[in-house]
């Protein structure tokens, strides 16, 4: 357990959490990647498919996604506001 002393001579206790690592030796030994690097790895990789994505799609239409997006769904929006009119 972890004891902190706060302002006022309050303390709390914590529990002591485990290390959240592979050493390099298990490493070599098992010959796997980390949670953490398999996760920041596909990370990369959707943000880089996302982002080729976001400019194929503006060089096709030549509008920003979200533009195209909001151009869609307040037309719509506008639309019903305008047939409630009349």
């Amino acid at each position: 357990m972890t004891i902190t002393t706060e302002d006022g001579n309050r303390q709390n206790m914590f529990a002591t959490e485990p290390k959240m690592y592979i050493t390099p030796e298990d490493k070599m030994e098992h010959e796997q990647e980390t949670y953490a690097q398999r996760a920041e790895k596909l990370n990369g990789r959707a943000a880089m498919l996302g982002f080729v994505a976001a400019v194929v799609s503006y060089l096709v239409t030549g509008k920003l996604f979200f533009k195209q997006i909001a151009h869609r769904y307040l037309n719509r929006v506008l639309d019903k506001i305008n047939e409630s009119r009349y």
